[in-house]
């Protein structure tokens, strides 16, 4: 095994070495180092084969995604050919003309979920196609809730209810969800807003006071600080069997199925008016200044394949963009993502704005875990107003 492993990445080595710059694409893909071992081992090396060139990994998530697509445009060994990026951050490039929509993907035949498709613009091209979407799905522990059994919570009543029980039966602590602690609110708390048929843009209608009114009630059965700082703290707690239920990235789910084998997973309950939810994730699109374009359209093109998405989500864990997929499509994951799908909205770019997420932060901290009057949601709407009108003010042509 450690033969074939190393004979493989001589292999890419030699490839990587015998291709010149124009055969060589730059990608950024922000992944972990088990991740990126597994993609130049057991993907890229046939990509690469076929089409006698190199995929080199940008993988530092810190990285200058505008410097290196406008700044580094006459550089061929810094310049990044594809981005493999949060929606957010593309849609941003997008809005700044850093990437511009590409005909050709407009016409890729892809079984895309039906939330993941898009309409090509009036110059009948994609800015940009799903590639590793994430959803919020819910955890449950299956072994410390034998018994009692693993019933999907449809929706806030239910899980509500569940909560306060486990507290009276089991002691208090043993959900949680993504917004309580040091964590960003902003992800979970739009979703719950727009699905109490709110918008978080508003800050104080119908919508907006019924979640966080359910955030209050749900609150006092929640994992609290500061066992919950850090993502890993958390899957630790939940491996210990300390949680038996959580409401977190489908990210989670490659660690806690590989090391617990004691999860069950589910779509996330539905809110009074709906049940929308969030998709999140990386998308891939082509910066404006790229000069390998058709290089870089036959690599977006293979790792859509049936093939290649099979082998991601059955190796790494990755939710897939296609609805093919037989095998998956009968796991409890696969049940979880095509519900969600069926209802998946796309998060707005302003999302990504550090004051967005600040004040988002502040009003959960303030409302929610110190107590304060849900009145003060007033306050919050009049500072959303300002810096929605600022952001409409700069953003107007000059």
């Amino acid at each position: 095994m450690r033969y074939l492993f190393f004979t493989g990445c001589l292999f890419f080595l030699i490839i990587c070495s015998c291709v010149d710059s124009s055969r060589r694409l730059q990608v950024f893909l922000p992944v972990s180092d088990r991740e990126k071992e597994f993609l130049e081992t057991n993907i890229f090396s046939a990509f690469t084969e076929k089409y006698a060139c190199s995929v080199n990994l940008v993988t530092d998530y810190r990285v200058d995604l505008k410097k290196k697509t406008v700044t580094a445009a006459n550089d061929d060994q810094c310049r990044l050919d594809l981005l493999a990026a949060d929606i957010m951050q593309v849609q941003g490039l997008t809005r700044d003309r850093i990437i511009a929509p590409v005909k050709e993907l407009a016409a890729f035949k892809v079984p895309f979920y039906p939330a993941l498709q898009q309409k090509a613009g009036a110059d009948n091209g994609l800015s940009f196609v799903f590639f590793r979407p994430r959803l919020q799905l819910l955890y449950y522990h299956k072994k410390k809730l034998q018994g009692s059994g693993v019933k999907p919570l449809p929706d806030w009543a239910a899980f509500l209810k569940k909560a306060r029980l486990w507290s009276r039966e089991k002691g208090p602590n043993r959900v949680m969800i993504k917004g309580p602690g040091k964590e960003d609110h902003l992800w979970q708390l739009c979703e719950y807003i727009i699905q109490a048929g709110g918008d978080p843009f508003v800050f104080n209608d119908q919508g907006c006071k019924q979640a966080f009114a359910f955030f209050r009630k749900l609150w006092p059965h929640l994992v609290h600080p500061p066992e919950q700082d850090r993502n890993d703290n958390r899957l630790q707690l939940f491996r210990e069997g300390r949680i038996y239920l959580m409401q977190v990235s489908s990210v989670c789910y490659s660690q806690l199925a590989q090391e617990t084998g004691s999860v069950a997973v589910g779509c996330s309950p539905r809110g009074p008016a709906n049940a929308a939810h969030l998709i999140g994730g990386e998308v891939l699109a082509i910066p404006a200044a790229s000069t390998k374009k058709k290089l870089t359209l036959q690599f977006i093109r293979f790792m859509l394949s049936r093939d290649i998405q099979s082998a991601l989500a059955q190796k790494l864990k990755w939710l897939p963009v296609r609805q093919d997929l037989v095998w998956f499509n009968k796991t409890s994951l696969g049940k979880a993502v095509k519900q969600s799908m069926q209802n998946g909205i796309w998060p707005r770019p302003e999302w990504a704005e550090e004051q967005f997420r600040q004040l988002f932060q502040e009003a959960f901290a303030r409302i929610v875990t110190e107590h304060e009057p849900p009145a003060l949601l007033v306050q919050f709407q009049s500072r959303m107003r300002k810096i929605t009108d600022r952001n409409k003010k700069s953003a107007a042509p000059k």
